[in-house]
């Protein structure tokens, strides 16, 4: 299956351009997909850095989704209000984009906001949901509003859009409600949209807490997303599980700051390197997607989790990964011990290959038979690389996760020294 993400962060107002691009490039490399919301396109901050990072586009790192309804993102830009919104003219910026190589992923513009409605009235139906914790109104007024929401349906085909929504909560609730119901509208539209583009965050969507839905008594006591998962959990667990193993050593000095090193064509090609092996994505989200079926009831990824839920999460993912890593470490040993073998037996038989280089080298150019040593280093060069592939496939399985860190391990020991 293909690991989409919907990425919301180009409307994270407290998210510097730095954290932005780190995010970009992480998720870039643990996805197949990043796709951004339309109404994100026109944000400041994004054009700045399109404007900047063409490559971004062109290389297909994110694409933006985009209502079916539009030819262009210059048609795009001059409906609904949007400069308005924006607050500045978006005439060059929707040319700009138009003359680059963009994909997008196109959509119905109902989609998301049917899916905001069903969401909506099952969080207000429900006395023990997430957000009748967070807000606290009373069942009389959960029940009121459901009713609106309902009279909202039955004028507008079954749909009731976000303004509508905002609109009718304020007849029903105090000022507090109105804060929390608010983010949860914002947090909704989110889901929705990820969920008519068919992407499959770990969560219902990167970070529940920022919402300050999970936990009201302390909102921050707590974080999970995709960014934790992959630093807090994966690497924490690679650190532990693979010590000994030499090519890794380096892996405790991974952090974000370290894709400020990659360039956005840097991040390209080791995507490439995985994409191509098209394993690391697909085992490192099938971690993700075991824990992620078991916890959840219901609707599945569109259900908000409890603060409790999240610690439940947290704990069955790093133990999953644990396990993974626990027998791809023995596994991948195992294969490094056959190859050293294999290795050594070729420098008793034969001498190292570099050895046996600087020998073709001298007597090519001496005795003017390249031709044939040329063939014969061929020969040996085949046998070695048969060898190799032989040892690795003696052993059942293969070490995906721990193959694909030590070249991303290696790649960033080379930009250290850039």
């Amino acid at each position: 299956m293909t690991k989409r993400l919907f990425f919301t962060k180009f409307g994270w107002d407290n998210l510097d351009e730095s954290d932005l691009k780190r995010s970009l490039k992480l998720f870039s490399l643990i996805n197949n997909e990043l796709i951004i919301p339309s109404n994100h396109i026109y944000e400041g901050r994004t054009e700045s850095l399109f404007r900047s990072n063409p490559e971004i586009l062109e290389l297909k790192l994110v694409k933006p989704a985009m209502d079916t309804q539009y030819a262009s993102f210059s048609d795009y830009f001059n409906r609904r209000d949007r400069e308005k919104k924006a607050g500045r003219s978006l005439s060059s910026y929707g040319r700009y984009l138009d003359s680059l190589s963009v994909e997008t992923v196109p959509y119905s513009d109902t989609q998301p906001a049917g899916i905001f409605t069903e969401l909506a009235i099952e969080q207000f139906s429900n006395p023990d949901s997430v957000l009748a914790r967070a807000a606290g109104y009373a069942s009389d007024q959960a029940i009121e509003f459901v009713s609106r929401l309902e009279d909202i349906k039955e004028r507008s085909n079954g749909i009731v859009y976000f303004e509508e929504f905002i609109d009718a909560s304020k007849a029903c609730f105090d000022k507090e409600q109105q804060r929390v119901i608010q983010n949860f509208a914002d947090l909704n539209r989110l889901i929705a949209g990820a969920s008519s583009k068919n992407c499959n965050n770990l969560l219902p969507q990167e970070n529940l807490i920022d919402w300050c839905l999970a936990n009201p008594e302390d909102p921050t006591s707590f974080i999970l997303n995709d960014e934790i998962i992959f630093w807090e959990v994966f690497i924490e667990s690679l650190i532990k599980i693979t010590e000994g193993i030499y090519s890794l050593s380096d892996i405790e000095k991974l952090s974000p700051k370290l894709f400020d090193k990659f360039s956005f064509e840097d991040i390209h090609e080791i995507k490439n390197y995985f994409l191509q092996r098209n394993l690391f994505i697909e085992r490192y989200a099938s971690i993700l997607d075991g824990v992620n079926g078991a916890t959840q009831i219901g609707t599945g990824r569109l259900d908000l989790l409890k603060y409790e839920e999240l610690i439940q999460i947290k704990w069955e993912i790093t133990k999953s990964f644990e396990d993974l890593l626990r027998d791809e470490a023995s596994l991948y040993k195992q294969i490094e011990i056959t190859e050293s073998l294999l290795k050594i037996a070729y420098q008793i038989l034969g001498g190292t290959i570099q050895t046996i280089e600087s020998v073709v080298s001298f007597f090519s150019i001496t005795l003017g038979k390249q031709k044939n040593w040329n063939d014969f280093m061929q020969k040996q060069q085949n046998r070695i690389e048969r060898a190799l592939k032989f040892a690795r496939n003696r052993f059942t399985g293969q070490p995906v996760l721990i193959e694909h860190m030590e070249y991303l391990t290696k790649k960033a020991r080379e930009s250290w020294y850039k």
